[in-house]
């Protein structure tokens, strides 16, 4: 072999070696940070062992590439097994139960990125809206979204940088609760709405967490899924959980989410189409959610266009089906 193609393949093995450290770390996910962090790209690594494949098969390197087949399909694996644990596949036929329209968008700080948002609601008449990293300053909401007045939430928490959310409403919360997580006073926002009377409820959920890029940021977010878990686990009746919850649906947290409270995740946008950086192939992620329970029942969803946000919106349409305990009088959620 020549010395320039003995010296490359080397080196191929040397990131190969990296590369294979990753997804075993990222398969250890649970265990501790950063594998949880590594966990979050196993899309990205599926598709580094696609590429390590083919340069292998151009170095005639053939059981190196058939070992960088085997990491791929492990990622690309744990990706599809636990995403379709977690999932609800959106269905659409009608339904006679009261529907509600619902939006949860990561605004960046840009304007822009309301004003889009707000030619939805026009476009597609939406019921709630659920906003994190508004502008600063704030801007009259009001101004851009007249049909939904009910404010449930405190904006000024919900700014860009800030771990907060709030939900703008067509109809009154009949309950709101700002739930502390921390040193973070409104880490979740907590309403319960009744569209046609207060036998057709639903309970949102509404939060943005911060990204575990850091020791400190993981440990606060997984607090925040902690009190989020018993919080929806002593819900009854229809739940909501919908936000930037910075994290994909196959992580260790979201996972424990899922698991412990019933939760099922609606599909919106999928791998091909992530919520986030969704412009750039291979390198997005899936961090925007709509997880449902209970009487609330996913009819479709789709993303909506991000207009300046490096997050794309999702938009989804629900109904609301009664689902009642053994006295025939309460909601309570299917567990």
């Amino acid at each position: 072999m020549p010395p320039g193609r003995l010296f490359l393949l080397r080196f191929l093995i040397v990131l190969w070696l990296v590369y294979a450290v990753c997804v075993l770390g990222a398969l250890g996910a649970p265990l501790a940070w950063p594998l949880d962090l590594l966990a979050h790209f196993h899309t990205q690594l599926a598709i580094a062992g696609l590429i390590f494949l083919f340069a292998f098969l151009l170095a005639r390197a053939w059981r190196l590439g058939l070992m960088a087949l085997v990491l791929a399909v492990l990622s690309i694996g744990h990706v599809l097994v636990f995403s379709d644990r977690a999932s609800v596949r959106a269905v659409g036929s009608e339904h006679s139960q009261r529907q509600f329209k619902a939006a949860a968008a990561n605004l960046f700080g840009k304007l822009s990125a309301l004003k889009a948002v707000s030619e939805q609601h026009e476009n597609g008449w939406l019921d709630l809206a659920v906003l994190t990293e508004l502008p600063s300053p704030i801007p009259e909401l009001q101004a851009y979204f007249p049909d939904l007045p009910h404010v449930a939430g405190l904006p000024d928490r919900a700014t860009k940088g800030r771990p907060s959310a709030i939900v703008l409403s067509r109809f009154p919360p009949h309950d709101i609760r700002i739930v502390p997580v921390g040193r973070n006073p409104a880490a979740i926002v907590r309403a319960r709405y009744c569209p046609d009377s207060t036998t057709t409820c639903v309970t949102v959920f509404a939060l943005h967490t911060p990204p575990p890029i850091t020791r400190g940021f993981f440990e606060r977010q997984r607090a925040i899924f902690h009190t989020l878990t018993r919080q929806v686990f002593e819900t009854e009746g229809p739940v909501l959980v919908a936000g930037d919850l910075n994290a994909v649906s196959w992580s260790p947290g979201l996972r424990s989410l899922a698991s412990g409270t019933g939760l099922k995740k609606v599909p919106c946008g999928g791998l091909a189409r992530p919520t986030w950086l969704s412009s750039f192939w291979g390198a997005g992620l899936e961090l925007d959610h709509f997880f449902v329970r209970g009487g609330a029942t996913p009819l479709s969803c789709h993303l909506g266009p991000s207009a300046g946000s490096d997050h794309w919106p999702i938009i989804g349409t629900f109904a609301l089906m009664r689902v009642q305990s053994e006295n025939g009088k309460k909601w309570k959620a299917h567990r």
